[in-house]
This record gives C-alpha cells, structure tokens and sequence, in this order.
C-alpha cells in the first residue's frame, strides 16, 4: 500500500505535468477524494486520542491538586502539633521558601540584689526545614537582622547554598 505522501506526490506531478490531459485529471479525481477522506479520518482519529489524553490529564491534574491540598493540612496539622509541644512558648511562624521562619523567645530570670527576681525575654529568629527526614535549623538574630536576612535569601537557591554552607 503506498503512503498518503506518495498519493499527493502523484497527483500534484499529474496535475503540474504538460503530458497530463483533462481526461487523465478526472480519472485521477477519485483517487484524490479518497485520499482526503483518508486524511480527514486520519485527522479525526487524532483529534479525538488528543481530546481523550487531555481529558485524562485533567483528572490526574485533579487528583495531585487534591492530593497536595491534603498534605498541606497534614503539614499544617503537624505545625501546629508542634507548637503545642512548647506550650509556654510564644512562638511566632511564617512559611518561607522550603522551610518556615520561627521567633523563639528565650527567657531569663535574673536575681536582683534585693532578691527580686527579674525575667527578661529575648527573641530570636530561625530558619527550620525538614532534610533526610531530620528537622534542620538555623541561627538568623533578632528582629533586626531577620529583615536584612530576607533581603539576602529572598530566593529560594541562596536560601539553599546557605543552607550548605552553614552546617
């Protein structure tokens, strides 16, 4: 069986030669039809695998997007649980990039010579993720410097070098 290229080749040499006469152009023309029948079957088969593999993208589309939404509760489940550990503590946490930032209050209690008894609360920032399966974190400072820190690791690939670089 030839291929539809060598059909249309045929025919347009047919119709572009000076030899070809009317009579050898209408024998031809069935031919012709039935090739562009064949193509445009062709065409609809096509179209219609096209139609079909999208519309199973879109359910697995679907089900990843339900599947990441659960994850993010279970990882917000998990935050949460963890911040219930240190009830006395007055965490504060922001997501950033792979990880989270969290100000960890440390406080002192200091003795004064009138044996009055002073706590003092210093709040330092750090960036906590999750590597190996292990909890990582890392020193930022305070306020302060926490702002400055963003600024420098506004983006996730310095985030990560520093990560590295910073064990």
């Amino acid at each position: 069986m030839t291929s539809i290229h060598e059909r249309l080749r045929a025919l347009e040499e047919l119709a572009n030669s000076s030899h070809s006469s009317e009579e050898d152009l209408r024998r031809q023309v069935p031919e012709f039809v039935e090739t562009l029948r064949w193509l445009h079957d062709e065409m609809q088969q096509g179209a219609v695998k096209i139609l079909e593999e999208n519309e199973l993208l879109r359910k697995e589309n679907r089900a990843l997007r339900e599947r990441v939404a659960m994850l993010e509760k279970q990882r917000e489940a998990l935050l949460e649980q963890a911040h219930r550990v240190h009830p006395g503590h007055d965490y504060q946490r922001q997501m950033w990039f792979f990880g989270w930032l969290e100000k960890d209050p440390k406080r002192i209690k200091t003795k004064t010579k009138g044996g009055e008894i002073r706590e003092k609360t210093y709040d330092y920032w750090y960036f906590h993720w999750m590597e190996g399966g292990k909890h990582r974190s890392r020193f930022i400072g305070k306020d302060e410097q926490l702002e400055n820190w963003k600024a420098d690791y506004g983006d996730e690939e310095p985030l990560r070098a520093w990560a590295r670089i910073q064990r």
